[in-house]
Parts: structure tokens; C-alpha cells; sequence
């Protein structure tokens, strides 16, 4: 005991010296409330905590602290004051009060916040002599704990009271139906600078409803699971208070969902098929490799309130969860948190760790023989083996070394129950490998580990993954429980002793509850005390060693059981490292596979005289009825079984569709497996009917028939005029009708009494398409690795009878086919697909935008043995900056991406801690994107090693060279000694050291420049640009003012057809980035110049003295000028009558045409005097005639007034040869006697 050393009165306070006394200051604070209408008290270790239920809308919880000591000890030579109290879980703030705390789990309403008060407290106050033990924080079990000092932290010493309140409520969380809060009250406080102790003997907390917005309501309001509701009654304190709330349940163990890709769709099924029979409901769902199926699994649980199992299938590389925990690794049990929005789960997750499809066959056979075929004489169901180190003495669960903790599992939970066969030991630090062999290869049905560990080996006893590779247990196969650092991380390379010990055929594990991350120190130790409660249906700590949460129930499959334990863990403390443990304690196996702790017990069927419609028999043991007992009917017909638990007198009765062949199954914990098949009893012939929807349909259409025969029927013949297929043998088929009509349906159905017959005349109405096809279609997957291939499936009605495909991306990049196979996809993107389905009456369009998704390819892997000593620490390059945890691998792709251009070095550090001066630096970048780090030029940086030891940082730079593939890629950072087990290459592991990978998005950033071939212009005038960016693939220019405004061409030709100055741009774009040329003012725009003239005309007829002179109005100087007579001057003259065109361009290649006449006067002629002379022919080629009275002379003028011809003549005639003159117009002049002159045109052609 301490002894006090001083005696004082201060402040209510009274301290006595070598006197042990207890002088308490009782401050009472009263409160009156309603007569309880209920109490229920819950003991725990060190502290009871009594419900009392004063209204509907409130509750009050009293805390009652039992034993505790006060203790001196000595620490680094420095003495301590302890507490010494039977719930050993403290508060672990480093430096600060190593405190204990109370604290109770209280179920609320669904819709409704609480708030909580302290209406009573009672404590006492104690002056000590040397101050409390300080907290060395969390210690993980990567640690040496001798090797951590304890250190008083200077901020700790203050005279506030730590902590700062007497009681602390959790935010409210779900799990799954219930909601719920955790309570914390902290009966030690410590005032550190005056060292004083209050110790509260009793606190009293009212739990009130308030109408504060609702904090993460329970909006499920489904029926509480048979697999769930045990642990809210060990949970909370005022669970199942209302009778009427939980009276019913639903489908007995809840349904299972199985989650796998394509390599395992097959080789899962009978497993699958073995669950059916069983009696769950199991759903499957198809994912792509490399898929997170956090949404998947929130989906189905959205759309199923039944399920209670998850089982992937498959290793890191198939099925991804996120990652987290303060080391940032798989946390697959956090997949099953799909009610509200805390971090409780509320489905179990469960997994087959499976990188080849023998990997899945072997851990599935594991799971349908241990349950299906169990070893009726098997004594080896009651052997166990625990294995503890023997560390831990003072700072493990209940202050037990890890070996002790160990052997009260095995003395005071499994040999009471039945275990009752040799449950083995392998205590302490000189364990051998073969002390776990030995045991394990001759049968266990449960081993129990708590120690150090590594990724492929328990470091109490070494038993490693060689050791499970060559274990010859065959099918007497354990689960086990261990408590142990990343035992389980299976995301980094190489089979971590979870993986080894399942995927081990022909012995290794039934299933195990490992983890991915280095385990703190406690935590664990109470969730393993859980699981083995539960395994051996309850423990009472009350009665027993350790302190707990006391349990009155079990659960005999391995999820349920491990799920219970680690909710229990978590809610009974819930630091961070309790949450650390929950997150990453991850099941390896089938979850939902029921354990078995002994033989197995014969069983008698009562009735196996399968009925139709229903079915009844009776379980007994050993004679008397059997509770709980699984029994289901199924065959392949219906997707699910049918299936029911006998009650307490062993009955059960299934309401089922089945006739024919069905396989009936019985199963229960710790019962002989009863499996066969039976054919349905039916006395009586069918009678047949049956109905199609809908009956009237289009061409290209699907009818679904469905068979409503009585007298079950156990076999079907439809025959479908018309339809495709024509006959089938399912019992609800659906058929599509492809031409216009109407068909007869007929059904025949048969049972063992007889069969009937109806047939449907002209049932089905089949109309012809009239409108367009409404295009749709589906992928095959629309997830691949890069290099893939899709299968596309033509989904349009209306007929189409053509079809054109769009692939985005893939190759071939079209296709005409209806249903086009094996595209071929080979860079990683998202892509979009377009369909256009046409017909006689028009096309229809579907397009799926980023509806292809092509992923890098799988890489190699790499790891370290050992982060113990050396680790990276931070990687920062662009936007990485990474500060990390040690862990052997860790794939951080997908959260962290740099940006990197081509041509430009990037600079990157990589800080390493705990370095020796042999470590050294590789890093590596697949620059092709292949998948490998083969390449020329992918080896990125090789450092010279440290030279030094502690904490390095390196410094480099990456370049990306040209010819780079552009976007996302892989960037491998490597530490390894190389005196120690070196890897120099990025695949493989390394003795000691750390591999990390990141993303690193490549982008070329093209270069845009473009020219123009003018770039002054009239109105309406084109410009042709021409394209000169770099390293671009698609364009997309601007042009103010002119038409079209943009354009997607790479030399596009623009008409301007307004005056005005006019900017230009060009965005040059390829895959990554794009780039911008702006060029302003670039285009100028003028009006083309006008013209007016003024014309001076001829003098006289003839005359060779007219002018014109031209006006240019506008235009840009200088101008060309081309007149029709060839004349290049503005103004012309000399000109004879006539019309003259001008055409005017000016500097900016602007034209103005016009045209100018000049006149003259007219043609004077002497006056005819005497008629009837005559000129023939008239237009004339060769020769006129005239002939006129007393003709003496003829004369020829041309417009001139040139005399041509003179011909004097002495006759009434004469004949003039023009047959030799220009054609053209001339004037004929006829003189006669009497001094007459006649005057005439005359025409010559």
C-alpha cells in the first residue's frame, strides 16, 4: 500500500503520514426523479453500472467504483504512484497520468439525440506523495517495451484537474440495427501540480432526449438478425428494455454476397452451391480486377437488408478496400460499415486470399468439406494450441505477460467447455518452430497466438510460411486467433502466414483472424479474450480471471464470432488504437463457415419424406430435440433455397417451390452433417396453365411466360410457334418473337403422378416495327487492364438492320457488326462507345461516354523482410508530399499522383529514417507504360548510399524523355542495404528496407503557333490559316469577327464580311495538356474602294478627242489600275466613241470594276433627193448591187468618213466587190443626174 508522508488539512483535503486512511469530502449534488420502472445492473471489472429507465424519453446510469489500490513502484529508477484497478483500461495520452476510466455502452433512440448530466457524484481526495505514472502512450507490438522510458511531460503539470471533465458521450454510431453511444466516465483525476488524486466512489449520469438536429439517424428499420442481436444484449446496458421493438427477427443467419472477377466466376461455384444448400441466400456479384468494392458492397446491402456475410474472392490485386489505420494498410473489415455514417461495421467481411483460381478451389474446398463432410469419430475438434511470448508483464490486458493471458484462454474458457482434449503449449521466448508443427499436423480445431510477428512468421516459435507450405494436417484443420503484427498484410508481395496457412492444400488453416498492420499492445489481447468467450458460448468475468464485458451467449461461425468480439473490443475502449485493431483485423477464410469444438453429434431425422408445397421434420439428438439446427431444401431450379431452424422441441416446417429432385441438408454446431438428395412426393397428375407477359408485342420483342400449373409439376415442354428458341424445359422462360403475327403457345407438365397439356391459340400478337430502332448496348466489362479486350452486345429493339460502332480508343476504332468481340484496348484511359442502330425508318444514337476504363497493367512485386530499422519516411515530388509510416510495401497509386512534363526535370527527395550508412536509393518509371521497369531510360535514379546513419534525405530530379507515354504511369522508390540482403532491382524483396509506389501523370505540353496566308482583307474577303503548333492532336481556334467564329479544322479557311480589326486564337490540345496563342489585332478588315467618273465625248462623228476622267473613292493607297483599252492611268483621253471598262485594285487586293462611255455626235448626210434606188443585199459579203435611174457615181465611206470606193457609172446599175473590207458598218452615197445624192448604211459581215 502507499504509505503518506505528510499530513495536512487544505481545502476539504486530509492527509496523514505512515497512517492509511481514508478521509473522504463527500459533495453531493440531489436530484429527484420518477420511481424507476426498471433497473438492470451490469457488472464489469472493477465497477458496476446500474440502468434505471425513469421515462420514455430518459434513462439514468449509476457508476459505482469498486476495488482499487494505490501502489508505489519504480521506473527508470524514479518512483511511481499506481492505481491499481480491475478494469484495466487507462487513458494513454504520452507524459500524462496513466489514468483508469469507466464506461458503459447505452442503445438510443433511432431518430433522436441525447444529451447527458451529472446529477450525483461522490468522491474522495488524496494528497500523494510521488506523482502518478505517466503513460508511455500506445505501444505497438513492432516495440520493445523495455526499451521505452517513462517520461512526465512538462505540459502535464498543471492544477487543472486531468481530464478536464467528469464524463465524455461518443458522437452516436450504428451496428447495423441498433443505435447507439458509448459513455465514459473518469472516476481518477489527477491535479498533477499540486499531486492530487479524486477518486469518484459513485457517479450518477441522466441520459435525456433532446430535439437537436439528429446526428446519424437509423433510418433501417429492418427486424434485429438472430447472427447480431446476442452481441447488442452483451453491448448495451439497456438493450432489448422494449419487448415489443425486438420481438421478431429476420432470416435466421442473414444472406450472404460473394464478390469475385471473371479468373474465379467459375471455380467459386461450388462453394456457392454448397452455401445454397446449406440454407442462405447467396448473392454474386462480378467485378472487374483491381476493383475497390466499397460502393459494390453499399449497393447491394441498399438494395438487401439481409445481408449479413461479404466473401471476396481473390488477393489484393483482384479485389481492393480502402486503405487506412494509422499505417495506412487494407482494412477489408471496414467494407462492412454500411449503416450511417460511423466507423462501426455492421456486416462481416470475410475473404479467400486467392492469386490463382487453385487458390480459391483449395480455401472453398476447405470451407464445404469441413462442414459438409465433418470426421464423425474426430477427437482432434477438442485440441487446441496457444502460443504466447513472455513479454508484456505489466502493460498487456489485464497487466497479463502475453503467455499468461494465453494459458487463461486455455485453463478457464476452452478446457471447461469442450476442449477437453490436449490443448498444447508454447510459452515463452524459447517456443521452436516445431512446437506449433507438431501439434498443428496431427489436428486442431483452434489455436490462440499473442506475441511479436512478422509478415510470414510468428516470431514466438518462428513458425513461418515455409513451415505452413509443408503442413500435413489435411483436413483437420484449425481456426485460428491471432494477435500479432501484419501476420496478415497481404496486399504487399509474397504470401503473408494467413495466405500460407489457407491456401496450404492438403492442411495449413480453416480460417484465421489476422491483421495488416503492426498491432498495438492491448487491444488485441481483450479482443481475443472476446472471441474465445464467444467461441465457448459466454464467459462470466465476474466469476473468472481478467475483466470484461461478461457474455451469455455464442456463435459458432467463425465471422460472427470474431465480429461480436471486436465490436465488444471497440465499444468497451475506443482510442485510436482500438480502432487501429478494428479496422485491420481481417478474416481470412469463409467468414460464414460454422466451427466446430468436438466430434460431432449423430443426428435423426424424423421425416425424410419430402412434400410439396411444405415440409416438416423434427431434429433430435441423441433422442431429445435439437434447437437451432439449420434445415433447407434446393435445387438448382429457384436462385435461392429454402430453408428454416427447428425450435426448441426440434421442429421446423418449410414452405418450398420445389418438386422433383431436391437436396435436403441439415447442419448445426457441432452436429453430423445430414446432405442427400430426395425426390419430391407428388400422388397427384398436373394440371396444367400458364400465362405470358405481354401478349401483344413488337417485332424483336420478349415475352416471359410463366407456369401456373398446379399439383407441382416437376418438368416443363413449351412450344412457341413463332419464337426463339421454339421449345423450352424451364418452368418461367422468356422468348423473343422476331416477326409480325400470331402465335399458338403450348405447355406440357409432368410430375410423378401423370402429366397435362394446354395449348394457347394465336396467344401472342406480334406487331410490325413501325419507328426507328431506340439504340442501347452492353460491354462485356468496362474495367481492363491495358492491352484487353471487350465484347460488345447489341441491346436496340424496333429491329435495326444495320449497325455502325464507334470505339474510342480501341482497335479496330469501328466495326459494322451487330455484336462486335475481342476490341482491343491498349492505353490507359477512359473511353466512350457510340452505337448507331438504323432501320427502315431512321437511326437511333446511344453513346456511353467514358464507358471503357483501361488500367496500367499488374505489377511485379516488391517488399522488405524488415521496416525495424530503416524505413522511407516522406517522398515529395510536384504535388507528392508523403510522410509515411514503416511498411514493408505499400501501393499509394491510387491516392498519390505527380504531375511531371516531358523535357522538364521534376525534383524529387526522399527522406529515409533510421538509415544505415550502407542503405541506398533506387528509383524506377515505366515510361512506356508496358508494365515493367525494364526499359531503356526507366532505371530513374541509383544514389550512392547514405555513408551516414539516422535520419537522410536524398535529392534528385526526373525527366521524362520524349517518346514518354503520356498520362498516369507507375514510379517505383526503393530502400534496401546493400550490405544486408540487398535487391537492387525494382521486383523482389530485400532483406531490410521499404518499397513505395506512386503515380506520376506524364504530360507533354504542345506548343501552339499558327500563321495566316494574308492578314489584311476586304470585306468578304477568306483568309487560309495555316497550322504550325507541335506535339498537339486536336485544335480549337477563335476568330473575332469572322465566319465560322470557331472551328476545329487544323488549317481552316474564314470569310470576314465586316470592316474592323479582328483577334485570333488557336488552343493546341494533345492527351495531357494543351497550350494557347493569342494574336491580336491580327486581321484587318477594309471596304473595297468606289469609283466615279466624268466623261468628255467625241467632237465631232468620228473624231478621236474624247476624255474620260476617274475618281477613286476609298481603298488603300497604292492603287493598279487596268482600262479595257490597256491603259493604266487614272485619267484617259484621246479616246474615240465607245464604251471603256476600268478595273481599280487597291494595296489590300480590294477590287472596284466600273465601266465609262464616251459619245459623239451624229453622222451628218447630205438629204436624199430622189427615191427608188435599191441596194441589195443589205447586210453584204462579197458584192452589193444598186441599181437606181441615170446612176453616174457611186461612193464607199466608212464611219470615218474615209472615202473607200469612187465608181463612176454610166448605167442603171452597177456591182460593187466589198468582199476584200473589213466587216463593219460603212455609209454608200448614189449620185445621179440632176445632181441628186442618195445615202444609205450599209452593212458588211
Amino acid at each position: 500500500m502507499l504509505i503518506f508522508d505528510k499530513i495536512n488539512f487544505k481545502n476539504g483535503t486530509m492527509n496523514f503520514k505512515n497512517t492509511f486512511a481514508l478521509v473522504a469530502t463527500i459533495m453531493m449534488i440531489s436530484f429527484t426523479i420518477e420511481a424507476n420502472s426498471q433497473s438492470i445492473v451490469k457488472k464489469n471489472g472493477g465497477y458496476d453500472v446500474t440502468f434505471n429507465q425513469n421515462r420514455s424519453s430518459e434513462f439514468t446510469l449509476d457508476f459505482d467504483l469498486d476495488k482499487y489500490r494505490l501502489e508505489t513502484v519504480e521506473k527508470n529508477g524514479v518512483a511511481y504512484t499506481t492505481i491499481e484497478f480491475g478494469k484495466n483500461i487507462v487513458l494513454k495520452k504520452k507524459g500524462w497520468a496513466e489514468l483508469p476510466y469507466m464506461s458503459a455502452s447505452v442503445q438510443l433512440p433511432n431518430n433522436k439525440n441525447v444529451s447527458i448530466e451529472v446529477v450525483s457524484e461522490d468522491y474522495v481526495e488524496y494528497l500523494l506523495e510521488k506523482p502518478l505514472l505517466p503513460s508511455r502512450g500506445v505501444i505497438y507490438r513492432n516495440q520493445n517495451p523495455s526499451e521505452i522510458p517513462f517520461e512526465i511531460d512538462p505540459a502535464s503539470i498543471t492544477s487543472e484537474l486531468y481530464p478536464s471533465s467528469l464524463t465524455e458521450m461518443s458522437s452516436p454510431y450504428i451496428i447495423r440495427n441498433v443505435r447507439g453511444a458509448n459513455i465514459k466516465v473518469f472516476p481518477f483525476r489527477y491535479n498533477a501540480a499540486e499531486n492530487t488524486l479524486r477518486v469518484y466512489k459513485k457517479v450518477t449520469i441522466k441520459v435525456v432526449e433532446n430535439n437537436t438536429r439528429v446526428i446519424n439517424p437509423l433510418t433501417n428499420n429492418n427486424l434485429v438478425n438472430k447472427g447480431i442481436a446476442p452481441i447488442y444484449e452483451s453491448l448495451f446496458v439497456n438493450y432489448n428494455q422494449n419487448a415489443v421493438r425486438w420481438s421478431d427477427e429476420l432470416a435466421q443467419f442473414g444472406d450472404i454476397l460473394v464478390i469475385y472477377t471473371s479468373r474465379d466466376a467459375s471455380v467459386i461455384q461450388p462453394w456457392i452451391t454448397w452455401k445454397k444448400q446449406m440454407g442462405y441466400n447467396v448473392h454474386e456479384t462480378q467485378v472487374a480486377t483491381g476493383t475497390n468494392v466499397k460502393t459494390t458492397i453499399q449497393n447491394a446491402y441498399n438494395a438487401n437488408k439481409n445481408i449479413l456475410y461479404v466473401q471476396l474472392v481473390g488477393d489484393w490485386a483482384d479485389i481492393v478496400s480502402d486503405l487506412g489505420g494509422s499505417e495506412n494498410t487494407p482494412m477489408d473489415p471496414m467494407l462492412g460499415c454500411v449503416e450511417g455514417t460511423d466507423d462501426y461495421h455492421d456486416i462481416i467481411i470475410g475473404r479467400f486470399s486467392a492469386s490463382t483460381t487453385a487458390h480459391v478451389t483449395t480455401q472453398g474446398n476447405k470451407a464445404i468439406n469441413y462442414e459438409k463432410n465433418p470426421d464423425l469419430a474426430g477427437t482432434w475438434y477438442s485440441d487446441g494450441l496457444g502460443i504466447g511470448s513472455a513479454e508484456g508483464s505489466g502493460i498487456g490486458d489485464d497487466s497479463e505477460i502475453d503467455y499468461a493471458h494465453i494459458d487463461i484462454i486455455k485453463e478457464n474458457k476452452l478446457v471447461p467447455f469442450t476442449y477437453s482434449g490436449s490443448v498444447s503449449e508454447a510459452y515463452g521466448a524459447s517456443v521452436t518452430s516445431s512446437q506449433v508443427s507438431t501439434p498443428l499436423n496431427a489436428g486442431l480445431g483452434v489455436i490462440n497466438y499473442c506475441g511479436h510477428g512478422a509478415k510470414t512468421y510468428w516470431v514466438t516459435s518462428n513458425y513461418s510460411t515455409t513451415n505452413a507450405a509443408s503442413a500435413s494436417n489435411g483436413s483437420e484443420l484449425p481456426i485460428v486467433f491471432s494477435v500479432a503484427c501484419v501476420v496478415g498484410e497481404f496486399n504487399t508481395s509474397g504470401d503473408c502466414l494467413a495466405e500460407a496457412l489457407l491456401r496450404r492444400e492438403g492442411g495449413g488453416a480453416l480460417a484465421s483472424l489476422m491483421s495488416t498492420m503492426n498491432q498495438p499492445w492491448t487491444p488485441p489481447m481483450r479482443g481475443q479474450d472476446y472471441m474465445n468467450d464467444i467461441l465457448t458460448q459466454g464467459y462470466d468475468y465476474a466469476a473468472n480471471p481478467g475483466d470484461g464485458t461478461s457474455t451469455t451467449y455464442g456463435k459458432t461461425t467463425f465471422g460472427a464470432i470474431t465480429f461480436n468480439a471486436t465490436a465488444m473490443m471497440v465499444t468497451e475502449s475506443d482510442a485510436s488504437e482500438d480502432w487501429d485493431t478494428y479496422y485491420t483485423w481481417t478474416v481470412f477464410g469463409d467468414a460464414s463457415v460454422q466451427v466446430r469444438t468436438k466430434t460431432p453429434d449423430a443426428i435423426t431425422v424424423s421425416n425424410l419424406n419430402v412434400t410439396p408445397g411444405v415440409y416438416s421434420t423434427q431434429i433430435l439428438v441423441d433422442g431429445l430435440p435439437f434447437e437451432g439446427a439449420l434445415v433447407s431444401l434446393y435445387n438448382d431450379s429457384e436462385e435461392q433455397p429454402s430453408s428454416a431452424m427447428t425450435d426448441a422441441s426440434g421442429n421446423v416446417s418449410i414452405s418450398h417451390p420445389y418438386t422433383g429432385t431436391v437436396t435436403l441438408t441439415v447442419t448445426g454446431f457441432n452436429l453430423a452433417t445430414y446432405s442427400a438428395e430426395h425426390t419430391v412426393a407428388v400422388s397427384v397428375a398436373p394440371i396444367c396453365d400458364f400465362s405470358g407477359t405481354p401478349t401483344t408485342v413488337i417485332e424483336g420483342e420478349t415475352v416471359t411466360f410463366t407456369d401456373l400449373s398446379e399439383n407441382y409439376p416437376s418438368s416443363w415442354l413449351w412450344e412457341f410457334e413463332g419464337g426463339i428458341p421454339a421449345t423450352s424445359t424451364a418452368s418461367h422462360p422468356t422468348i423473343t418473337y422476331n416477326s409480325e403475327g400470331t402465335y399458338t403457345v403450348t405447355l406440357t407438365v409432368t410430375n410423378m403422378a401423370g402429366e397435362d397439356s394446354l395449348t394457347k391459340v394465336e396467344y401472342i400478337t406480334v406487331n410490325p416495327v413501325t419507328e426507328a430502332p431506340v439504340a442501347d448496348f452492353t460491354a462485356s466489362v468496362t474495367n481492363i487492364v491495358m492491352g484487353g479486350t471487350v465484347d460488345f452486345t447489341d441491346l436496340s429493339n424496333n429491329q435495326p438492320t444495320s449497325w455502325a460502332w464507334i470505339f474510342e480508343g480501341g482497335t479496330p476504332s469501328s466495326s459494322t457488326q451487330q455484336n462486335p468481340s475481342g476490341i482491343i484496348y491498349t492505353t490507359p484511359g477512359v473511353y466512350a462507345v457510340t452505337l448507331y442502330a438504323t432501320n427502315e425508318f431512321g437511326t437511333g444514337i446511344e453513346e456511353k461516354p467514358l464507358y471503357i476504363t483501361v488500367m496500367l497493367p499488374d505489377y511485379c512485386d516488391a517488399s522488405s523482410a524488415s521496416t525495424s530499422y530503416e524505413y522511407i519516411s516522406n517522398v515529395t515530388i510536384s504535388d507528392i508530399n508523403n510522410t509515411t509510416a514503416a511498411t514493408s510495401y505499400t501501393d499509394y497509386t491510387a491516392t498519390q499522383e505527380a504531375d511531371v512534363y516531358v523535357n522538364q526535370a521534376s525534383v524529387i527527395s526522399v527522406t529515409l529514417t533510421g538509415a544505415y550508412s550502407s542503405d541506398q536509393i533506387l528509383i524506377w518509371v515505366d515510361w512506356n507504360k508496358d508494365g515493367d521497369f525494364a526499359d531503356l531510360g526507366e532505371t530513374v535514379y541509383t544514389s550512392a548510399v547514405t555513408g551516414a546513419s539516422g535520419n537522410y534525405t536524398y535529392n534528385t530530379s526526373i525527366t521524362p524523355p520524349v517518346g514518354a507515354s503520356l498520362g498516369t504511369t507507375r514510379m517505383r522508390v526503393r530502400l534496401h542495404d546493400t550490405s544486408y540482403g540487398p535487391m537492387a532491382e525494382p521486383c523482389g524483396d530485400s532483406d531490410y528496407g521499404e518499397v513505395e509506389d506512386y503515380s506520376l501523370n506524364v504530360i507533354l505540353v504542345p506548343t501552339s503557333a499558327f500563321s495566316a496566308d494574308v492578314t489584311a482583307v476586304c470585306t468578304n474577303g477568306q483568309v487560309q490559316y495555316t497550322n504550325s503548333s507541335s506535339d498537339a492532336t486536336s485544335y480549337e481556334w477563335t476568330f473575332e469577327g469572322g465566319t465560322p467564329a470557331t472551328s476545329t479544322e487544323e488549317n481552316p479557311i474564314v470569310t470576314y464580311s465586316a470592316n474592323g480589326t479582328f483577334n485570333v486564337t488557336l488552343i493546341a490540345t494533345n492527351s495531357s495538356s494543351s497550350d494557347s496563342e493569342i494574336k491580336t489585332d491580327y486581321i484587318t478588315v477594309t471596304t473595297p474602294p468606289s469609283l466615279t467618273f466624268v466623261t468628255n465625248d467625241a467632237s465631232v462623228y468620228g473624231a478621236s478627242d474624247g476624255s474620260i476622267d476617274m475618281t477613286i473613292i476609298g481603298g488603300t493607297l497604292p492603287f493598279s489600275i487596268l482600262w479595257s483599252n490597256a491603259e493604266s492611268t487614272e485619267d484617259i483621253s484621246g479616246l474615240i466613241a465607245g464604251a471603256y471598262d476600268v478595273e481599280v485594285v487597291d494595296n489590300n487586293g480590294c477590287i472596284a470594276s466600273n465601266s465609262a462611255t464616251v459619245n459623239q455626235p451624229p453622222l451628218v448626210v447630205e438629204k436624199l433627193i430622189v427615191n427608188g434606188i435599191s441596194i441589195y443585199p443589205n447586210p453584204a459579203n462579197d458584192f452589193v448591187n444598186i441599181s437606181a435611174k441615170n446612176i453616174e457615181k457611186v461612193c464607199l465611206y466608212n464611219l470615218l468618213g474615209q472615202e473607200i470606193i469612187n465608181k463612176k457609172v454610166s448605167d442603171k446599175s452597177v456591182k460593187l466587190d466589198v468582199g476584200k473590207l473589213h466587216k463593219g458598218l460603212y455609209i454608200i452615197k448614189v449620185y445621179t443626174s440632176g445632181n441628186n445624192v442618195y445615202s444609205q448604211k450599209l452593212t458588211i459581215k
